[in-house]
């Protein structure tokens, strides 16, 4: 029996609910309704705000769900894109607005003829990724692209800049550099960088000798193919790193890509039967398991909801890179599914992580948003963790499965890359890493899945229906209250019942997104692990905070609360500082830099350094903040140079804990009162684990110095140092954070 491709569990769901006409890159209703539809979307702006005359709105993508339709207005100031501002109007099934997303420019005098020239943007761009990453370790595999945007800061001051697309390799970790895309905006007046991300979405992973973890191989139909000569289809088109160059600097750090082409050719009957080769780059399976799964998730997408990409999208397998993303691979412009061979697996044969990184692909269509924000607790990363979260509960919808990349997962000793079984909650699982905490919006939707008052049909509609609505801004409470909100217009469009309705209602707040202030209580005596970042070549930077506070409320009768450092572990270097303010938490005034925007604290009643595992902060009667009974107090824990040094990016995890001591009590154990600085495991704080954090990404701020003899005491007001120089280069150490996507 010939050897077959892989299929993974149930294919494509079969739908009741019918996807409206109109699709975002093709027009299935007549010409003259999609321009209606578009022409009351721009109606509706121009209803609501006074529009500046030079001011243009140019549909991006009309999105019709099973409600209605959302429509994605791009700005244009004098024929010049507006960078990141999208408008989204929502209406509803009668093409009747109901809801407007974003903000338009205001009136503005700026000149829109550039003093710089493109060139010179782009040595910027490159001096700023190298400054962050250092030089790559091979040439780029492409020139610098340029295009004119506006872009409008967080004053809401626009400027006219030079959109410059990078692409760097490596470096990476050991001897593997990695690829990595990036887009940054610099001033096209004055050359000051503006903004700067990740253009291309890594799935990272190590590699162990396994084979596929769920399944035989299979005789499968390949379908919607074009050609009879290779696999390029309606959806989907792969090919291979055929040519590849021993030595140099490449991709892998051990040679060059210098041609793609087809490995995977038909038999004489026009068939792909191929027997796996996991360990080799010479594997045409890879190109039959790209193609067959890349075109089942992308006619999923059309089918279901509408949405194409109005050209088939293109997988490229078997290069020598220990990665898989969604980007732009190969310098022509156009992002690729891209799937490395590891040394010892073949990522291509996960059929699970080719659907997560096409749904990047959707998400990317579908939204405007980056990966970060910033407000009065701190940065947060929920724009990533809610991208990481809408790829994998997609996959899960597909393969209806909680289990996400299970062969992939054995790279990392796991069954799984991610599990979305057991229940997530926000605030108490906000960890500060993209991944784990999209897991908070994945494991909701997984609910909703094998929930079957809900189902799998329903909660993709509702999903989509609400990341389609987004605008430039995201955070948990509103993406939770996005869910609510779209729930309710399906209810409305009588696509779903009131039953179906509630059961939704009821597992969005099981998950506490809706109000999530990104506190987690302490109260129920569990151990809590946060991810911090310190990075070492801003020394004026003195730490950034984690993603989350802590609270702890105080009994009536307490004597003492505690709060403990249980463990830190990641980069030796890393130490932390601990901020304490009684009634409210800690309360981050946002600044804007120019390339993005920095919190620092500035209500808090007490600052105070941290030595190591072990150490403990005792509030009582007698310590700098006295203890008040009944009082709740929060925590905000911020990373703290412990001998990192000047220069690199370092990681660690805390886990912190925190008792009562109640009035008649004692406790034998080590406590440190918070006016004496306290007592700690010094050699914790100086022999860290090797273990690497995973990039917490959390960048926010200066812990500012304590009162000098005492060791402790409440900081300084952090708002009298300048930051602005050094801080004008923080933005891209988000872009730290977020090189680990798998």
């Amino acid at each position: 029996m010939p050897a077959r491709a892989r299929p993974l569990r149930p294919a494509l769901l079969a739908l009741a609910l019918a996807a409206p006409a109109l699709a975002p890159s093709r027009v299935n209703a007549a010409p003259t309704a999609a321009a209606a539809v578009e022409a009351r979307a721009r109606a509706h702006v121009a209803a609501v705000h006074a529009l500046p005359s030079n001011l243009t709105l140019v549909t991006r993508r009309v999105y019709p769900w099973a409600a209605g339709t959302h429509v994605r207005l791009q700005q244009r100031l004098a024929g010049v894109p507006v960078e990141g501002r999208d408008l989204v109007v929502s209406l509803d099934r009668r093409a009747r607005p109901t809801r407007l997303r974003g903000t338009p420019l205001a009136e503005t005098a700026l000149a829109l003829q550039p003093s710089l020239a493109p060139a010179v943007a782009a040595a910027r761009a490159e001096e700023l990724i190298d400054a962050m990453f250092g030089p790559p370790r091979a040439p780029a595999p492409w020139p610098p692209r340029h295009e004119l945007r506006v872009w409008v800061d967080a004053r809401g001051d626009a400027h006219l800049a030079w959109a410059i697309e990078l692409a760097r390799r490596g470096p990476g970790r050991a001897e593997r550099p990695r690829f990595q895309t990036y887009r940054v905006l610099v001033d096209a007046h004055d050359g000051a960088p503006l903004h700067a991300r990740p253009s291309s979405f890594n799935a990272q992973a190590n590699v162990y000798p396994q084979s596929p973890a769920n399944s035989e191989l299979e005789e499968v139909t390949l379908a919607r193919l074009l050609s009879d000569e290779a696999l390029d289809g309606e959806y989907a088109t792969v090919r291979s790193c055929t040519t590849w160059e021993q030595g140099g600097g490449g991709l892998g750090g051990l040679g060059e890509c210098a041609e793609v082409g087809p490995l995977a050719t038909p038999d004489q009957n026009g068939d792909y039967f191929f027997e796996p080769d996991p360990t080799s780059s010479q594997d045409p399976l890879a190109e039959v398991q790209m193609y067959h799964h890349l075109d089942l998730v992308a006619h999923y997408f059309d089918e279901t909801f509408g949405f194409a990409h109005g050209a088939a999208m293109e997988g490229i397998v078997n290069f020598e890179l220990d990665n898989a993303f969604y980007g732009d691979a190969d310098g022509d412009g156009q992002p690729e599914v891209a799937f490395g061979q590891g040394a010892l697996v073949d990522f291509a044969y996960d059929a699970d992580v080719i659907y997560h990184e096409y749904v990047h692909s959707v998400f990317d269509g579908l939204t405007d948003l980056g990966f970060f924000g910033a407000d009065e607790y701190g940065i947060h990363f929920a724009a990533g963790g809610l991208n990481e979260g809408t790829a994998d509960l997609f996959a899960l919808a597909i393969t209806l499965d909680p289990k996400l990349g299970e062969y992939a997962g054995l790279g990392f000793e796991l069954d799984a890359i991610r599990d979305l079984e057991a229940d997530r909650r926000c605030p108490h699982d906000l960890h500060g890493e993209v991944h784990k905490d999209g897991e908070i919006w994945g494991a909701a939707g997984w609910n909703m899945i094998e929930d079957p008052a809900v189902g799998p049909d329903v909660t993709a509609q509702l999903i989509y229906g609400a990341v389609a609505g987004w605008g430039a801004e995201i955070g948990w409470d509103s993406a939770g209250e996005s869910l609510l909100t779209t729930a309710a217009d399906m209810l409305t469009a009588e696509v779903i019942t009131q039953a179906q309705h509630d059961a939704i209602v009821a597992h969005v707040e099981a998950s506490g997104m809706p109000g999530c202030e990104r506190v987690i209580p302490l109260d129920d005596g569990l151990s809590r692990t946060l991810y911090l970042m310190h990075i070492g070549f801003l020394p004026d930077i003195d730490g950034l905070p984690a993603t989350a506070q802590l609270s702890l409320q105080a009994p009536e009768d307490a004597s003492a609360l505690r709060f403990t450092v249980e463990g830190l572990e990641g980069d030796e270097g890393v130490g932390y500082t601990i901020y304490v303010r009684e009634g409210a938490h800690v309360r981050h005034e946002v600044e804007d830099f120019g390339l993005f925007q920095v919190p620092t604290p500035v209500d808090y009643d007490l600052a105070v350094p941290g030595q190591g595992t072990g150490f403990e902060l005792t509030l009582d009667e007698s310590s700098e903040l006295a203890l008040t009974p009944g009082a709740t107090y929060y925590f905000a824990l911020a990373s703290a140079d412990a001998g990192a040094g000047q220069a690199g990016l370092f990681n660690a995890e805390i886990t912190v804990s925190a008792s009562v001591e109640l009035a008649g009590e004692t406790d034998s154990a080590t406590a440190t009162d918070a006016s004496t600085g306290g007592t700690g495991d010094d050699s914790a704080a100086d022999a860290s684990s090797s273990t690497d954090a995973a990039g917490s990404g959390e960048v926010g701020t200066d812990t500012s110095t304590t009162d000098g003899d005492s060791g402790c005491g409440c900081a300084s007001d952090p708002r009298g140092r300048d930051r602005r120089a050094p801080a004008a280069w923080l933005g891209a150490l988000i872009l730290l954070a977020l090189r680990r996507r798998r």
